[in-house]
Order: C-alpha cells, then structure tokens, then sequence
C-alpha cells in the first residue's frame, strides 16, 4: 500500500487528493470488513442495535407515548450517529498514523478526511433505512426531499472541519481525546435528540442557537417529518460553521504539517 501511495504523494490538483483520500478509505474499508466475521452487515446492524436500544429506553421504559415519538428520535439518532462516529475516528486520525506518515509523505488533512469518508459510506445504508422507517410511520415524500442532499452536503463539510481542527490538536495533547468523548456525550443531550428544543426553557435557547447539530436535526426533521423546507437561518449557521471549522482546522494542521510525524510515536 506504501508504495502504492508514494505515487500519489505530491498530488497537483483537487482531483488528485479526491482520489487519494477515496483510495485510502476504501482500503481501510476492505480492511474492516477482513476483520469482521459478519462484514458489511455489521455497518447495518451495529446502528440498529444502538438506534433499538434508545426506542425501547424512550418508548417502553421512559413511556413517551407519543406515536410520533419514534420517527422524531429515529431522525435524530441516525445523523448524530453520523456526527459522533465521523469525530470520534477523525479526532485520532493523525495521533494512529504515525507509522504511515514515517514512511510516505501524505497532506495531513487527508487523514481526518478518509475517517469522515469512512463514516459517511456507513451512514449511506442507515440513511436509507431511515428513509423506509419515515414512509413506513406515514410520512410522505415531499418536495422538500429534494433538499436533502443540500443538508448531508453541510453536515459532512461541518464534521470535516471539526474532524480536522481536533485531528490537529490531539497529537500535542493526547488527553483530549478523553475531553472529545464527553463532549460529545453532553453535545447529545444539548442538541435535541431526543426531546423537541421547544421543552426547554427559554433562558437555556442560547446553548442551542450555539449549536449547529442541534440545527442540523431540526433541518432533517422539517424535511421528513413535516414535509417543509428546512430552516433558512439554520442552514445559514451551519453553513457559518462548517466555513470556520474547516478554515481553522486546514490552516492548523497546514501549520504542523511537518511536526506531525517526530512527535506522533
């Protein structure tokens, strides 16, 4: 795979590096699936089991009652999902490749953006049967559908650049790793999973204007849920966002591109 990749290391154009980081995620997707006894079932059936786990929790033991309860939790467990796993592997990303970068020269935002690559084509079979759940609850396709595209378009930017600016930092701290964990925990709970922003007291409607994933799921829930366009306002924050994450975190890891290799062990 090196030598493969030495080919490649000097790419000179956009095309190039798109190609790069789609043969490197690809090769680690192969690489997963070797090591899985059920393969890609797992990236289905792994998403369920957690999206299972919170329907019974809310449903039978909480008893929210509400029939409309399971396709609002469903749309806004499936692209935290998302969130949190793009993050969660794209944060280290740079930290486990020390070996790689010793051996071949590799742009190191290429490594983030192959875990958000990952991610994303693990998202694309949970997306779907997401979409099968909304029309089997009675929800219609609309017109509104057709903004989708334009929603998972500025999640992936926004997770990209958040996945960069933490890939960036951590192989000076390794301890926020631990920090990224928790945050996402508490960004979970602050980001209306699993209850509408409106229940919570207006003193508190601060924490959720500051936070673009909590936008992103009411976007996603306005287009399959109620059929409308999503808000503009909201997709303009995220939109902000996205710009600013990806321009702090390209510049930071520009920044170290040559540190990285002698201090990640």
């Amino acid at each position: 795979m090196a030598s493969t990749l030495t080919g490649l290391t000097q790419p000179r154009s956009t095309r190039a590096y798109l190609q790069l980081i789609v043969y490197k995620a690809r090769a680690e997707l192969r690489a997963q699936v070797s090591q899985s006894f059920m393969g890609v079932l797992w990236w289905i059936v792994e998403p369920l089991l957690f999206l299972g786990a919170f329907s019974i929790v809310f449903t039978q033991i909480i008893d929210r009652g509400d029939e409309d309860f399971v396709p609002f939790l469903l749309t806004g467990l499936v692209p935290w999902k998302w969130f949190a796993s793009s993050l969660s592997s794209g944060c280290n990303s740079i930290a486990s490749n020390g070996g790689l970068m010793r051996l071949v020269y590799l742009p190191k935002h290429i490594y983030p953006a192959v875990s958000v690559v990952n991610a994303t084509i693990k998202f694309g079979f949970v997306f779907c049967l997401l979409l099968v759940a909304v029309l089997g609850f009675g929800k219609p396709i609309t017109a509104a559908w057709a903004l989708l595209p334009v929603i998972i378009g500025l999640q992936f930017v926004l997770q990209l650049g958040v996945a960069m600016l933490a890939a960036s930092l951590i192989p000076f701290a390794r301890d926020l790793r631990l920090l990224v964990d928790n945050l996402l925990l508490l960004l979970m709970f602050l980001s209306g999973v699993f209850y509408p922003i409106s229940t919570f007291d207006a003193e508190y409607g601060w924490l959720f204007l500051m936070n673009p994933v909590a936008d992103l799921l009411s976007c996603y829930r306005a287009v399959l849920l109620d059929g409308t366009a999503p808000n503009l306002l909201a997709m303009a924050v995220i939109a902000a966002y996205a710009v600013f994450f990806c321009t702090v975190g390209h510049l930071t890891l520009k920044r170290f591109d040559r540190v990285y290799p002698k201090i990640v062990a």
